[in-house]
């Protein structure tokens, strides 16, 4: 039987490259609805650093996004950092195996100028009786690990469901996998 369970990774990026910071440059638009775009970001060619600093702005929906990061929305931009939406993404395990039918997820941030930060950033997990945590892909060193309970009998709304919140304990690299196991925990007779 599948069981579904939530695993949400809100996400800070810090870019570090040395580039003069300024408000965006002359002739370039300076804003995508509410968010103002400092440089080195931008919106059109010739109004950023380099392609990664690349601000996509949808006219219709004003919602600016970072195409180098696979279109990533963004929330808050400054000239020292970037948030953008955060990975809510839903796994699937067998509750019976505890085996993931879809494998862990893999963020990249690999070869750009970002990388996460383990100050603003947590691991959120919902769900019953399960296990989450991210791993550092290259030193395979977990960064960040919870575990949710849930009481017994059938949960039939979202409150009901277990949750945990755990922050980063050491920076996570520019590569990460992310685990959810069930804990396949006895149930009272």
């Amino acid at each position: 039987m599948a069981s579904l369970q939530m695993f949400i990774f809100a996400l800070l990026l810090v870019y570090s490259q040395s580039v003069p910071t300024q408000f965006s440059k002359p002739g370039c638009p300076e804003k995508c609805g509410n968010l103002t775009i400092p440089y080195p970001f931008g919106i059109g060619k010739e109004c950023y650093f380099d392609d990664e600093f690349e601000i996509s702005c949808n006219s219709s929906t004003h919602v600016a996004s970072l195409p180098a990061l696979g279109g990533l929305n963004i929330q808050k931009i400054s000239q020292e950092n970037i948030v953008v939406d955060a990975f809510n993404l839903p796994f699937l395990f067998n509750k019976t195996t505890g085996e993931n039918l879809d494998g862990p997820l893999l963020g990249e941030i690999d070869g750009s100028h970002y990388h996460y930060s383990n100050t603003q950033n947590k691991l959120v997990s919902f769900g019953c009786d399960t296990f989450a945590y991210i791993q550092d892909y290259s030193s395979r060193q977990i960064v960040s690990e919870c575990a949710t309970f849930c009481n017994d009998g059938n949960n039939s709304s979202f409150s009901d469901l277990g949750h945990c919140e755990a922050d980063l304990i050491s920076h996570p690299g520019k590569q990460f996998r992310a685990w959810m196991h069930t804990m396949n925990t006895p149930k009272k007779l």
